[in-house]
């Protein structure tokens, strides 16, 4: 089974954008446990940045916790690395990562889970804060997902979050609708 369709169209409309103006663009596609294990996953990956012209650096990938523990994924993972493809831990700190397996992974962003934001100013804080601390010191971006209202966003400023995403910003949109959020998002602030 090579990769979808879909993931053909994601870096395309990324090249798209990159070719209308937007440098700054990167896009991040979720990558199952299947598909990252298949030997043939980074040369597919190859092919399709290939195809559409466009650069490792511009996508990334988003995989779950418990790929960090596996073998195969993880040599698929330092593969990809190789092409500049940028590598983001999803809903990150609610599966089975070992902080150790984090420090001889290449990952260049945790995605924190939204459970931990939904409640943010309970014990949860402290784990919010953590991560944020942690991934800093690891050079990773953090991502804070499920952000729904003005109270967590500022908060998470305050923690230095490098990225906001969710409800507050936007419910998931087609990629033809991105184009007009995003200019909403940059008149609000610099979180995507």
């Amino acid at each position: 089974m090579k990769l979808s369709a879909q993931k053909h169209y994601c870096v395309g409309t990324t090249r798209k954008w990159i070719d209308e103006g937007w440098h700054d663009v990167k896009t991040a596609i979720n990558v199952s446990v299947l598909q990252l294990q298949r030997p043939k996953f980074p040369q597919e990956l190859r092919e399709i940045l290939e195809d559409e012209n466009c650069h490792g650096s511009k996508i990334e990938i988003e995989i779950t916790e418990s790929l960090l523990r596996d073998s195969k994924s993880i040599k698929s993972i330092k593969r990809i690395k190789k092409m500049g493809v940028k590598v983001a831990i999803d809903d990150f700190g609610t599966g089975y990562s070992s902080l150790s397996t984090l420090k001889h992974v290449p990952i260049d962003c945790l995605k924190i889970d939204k459970s931990f934001i939904d409640d943010i100013h309970t014990q949860n804080e402290a784990i919010v804060k953590t991560i944020i601390n942690m991934g800093s010191n690891l050079n990773c971006k953090i991502v804070a997902e499920g952000v729904e209202t003005r109270e967590q966003v500022e908060f998470l400023q305050q923690l230095d979050c490098h990225y906001i995403q969710g409800y507050y910003y936007s419910k998931p949109v087609l990629a033809s609708e991105i184009p007009k959020i995003k200019m909403t998002i940059q008149q609000d602030t610099q979180f995507i």
